[in-house]
């Protein structure tokens, strides 16, 4: 702590200064100036003051001063209390004969950022940084480890911001960055990394020892459960077994390949996961929606297709879900059946001397993600729905 003497002697710096300014707003030099001279005069006191104002009469409250006015004796001195958007702008009136400080809160607020902000472009970003991380070139945004991952840090990439905003824009810029390098092989890893494996899909953390049947289609091998760490087996349906079930929670987690262009790995881990991939959902969803029924089922619960019943359902209630629900079964079937033909049919164009369990990994790496394809994918199995309806219409009509 430090004596009277010293106080004054802070005070009379303050005094001296503005004897040379003259009456009016001071200049931005003068509040950088000042606002140093009465953080320190400030630095001398350790009494609050009579209103009892100790918090907003700290050094780095009068340093962070926005605007001064000066009137011999007194000076107005206007400081901001920082909000999310907005600063609450709060008065000072210092009178340097005496010493004496006042406070008084201002009848406005002041805009700190702008309440609307465009978003940031990551997919311009994203552009930019692809051709970089493929190439393995240098960067200033660019962060890369011994082992040869890469990774972009937030605080070089992008504005200061909220966290939340931040946050989201770490997000985009991941999503972005996917699209452009997983047919360079590279792959997101924890901690924001990136990491090169070499092929255009990286099969998630979950599968182990997983194969594909070239004979029914479907998925069977060793699974680990990524949140119980647990192990389990699913069968293919040559050897007619149920999916799994870890009875702890009744969750069901199985391997799942997109029942419309079979090449994307996902994962059934309840009764709600849907059966598309990204792309082919969308064609699914469109056509749906063009159509105003639910033509193309999409997951294997009612909810997918806006079919709930109530606690206060009606008989009658009840009927009419069957008799939908029953339409909706028979497409599923329709469904699962063109899953395992087009896995048949993948194999055979580009596996044809592949044994009759396929490990998953050779299968993803023959297998080829894009538009065209998925379109492709999408009217074969129109093509295949349309015309199994139609034979088992005519078998019905026969019997």
């Amino acid at each position: 702590m430090k004596n009277a003497p010293d106080q004054a002697s802070a005070l009379d710096l303050v005094r001296e200064h503005l004897a040379s300014v003259s009456p009016g707003p001071l200049s931005e030099g003068d509040v950088e100036t000042v606002g140093q001279l009465l953080a320190d005069w400030r630095d001398t006191e350790s009494e609050p003051s009579a209103n009892g104002a100790v918090g907003i009469r700290t050094s780095a409250g009068w340093r962070s001063g926005r605007r001064a006015e000066w009137r011999p004796p007194v000076l107005t001195w206007e400081v901001a209390e920082h909000g999310h958007y907005y600063a609450y702008p709060e008065r000072w009136t210092i009178d340097v004969e005496n010493g004496q400080v006042r406070t008084s809160a201002c009848d406005r607020r002041l805009l700190e950022e702008p309440t609307i902000q465009h978003p940031f472009d990551t997919a311009a970003l994203a552009e930019e940084l692809a051709p970089l991380i493929v190439g393995r070139e240098s960067d200033e945004r660019l962060q890369w480890s011994k082992t040869g991952k890469v990774r972009v840090p937030a605080n070089r990439v992008f504005p200061r911001a909220c966290e939340q905003t931040t946050q989201g824009r770490r997000d985009r810029l991941r999503r972005d960055l996917q699209e452009r390098l997983a047919p360079h092989g590279w792959h997101p890893r924890s901690m924001g990394w990136w990491e090169y494996t070499g092929k255009p899909q990286d099969p998630p953390a979950w599968y182990h020892e997983l194969y594909v049947c070239a004979e029914c289609g479907d998925l069977s091998g060793r699974l680990t459960h990524p949140q119980k760490r647990a192990l389990a087996y699913q069968s293919c349906r040559c050897r007619h077994e149920g999916p799994n079930m870890w009875k702890a929670h009744g969750i069901m987690f199985s391997g799942l390949l997109c029942r419309c262009c079979g090449q994307v790995l996902l994962t059934s881990e309840s009764k709600f996961s849907g059966w598309f991939c990204s792309g082919c959902f969308s064609q699914v969803r469109c056509l749906n929606a063009r159509l105003g029924r639910y033509v193309v089922p999409t997951g294997g619960h009612s909810i997918h297709g806006g079919f709930l019943l109530r606690g206060d359902a009606t008989d009658v209630d009840v009927e009419i879900f069957v008799d939908r629900w029953n339409h909706i079964s028979d497409a599923m079937t329709l469904v699962h059946e063109w899953a395992r033909e087009v896995v048949r049919r993948v194999i055979a164009e580009r596996l044809p001397d592949a044994p009759r369990r396929v490990p998953i990994e050779s299968y993803l790496e023959v297998c080829r993600d894009e538009e065209n394809e998925r379109m492709q994918r999408f009217r074969g199995m129109m093509e295949y729905l349309e015309q199994r309806a139609a034979s088992l219409d005519r078998g019905g009509h026969d019997g």
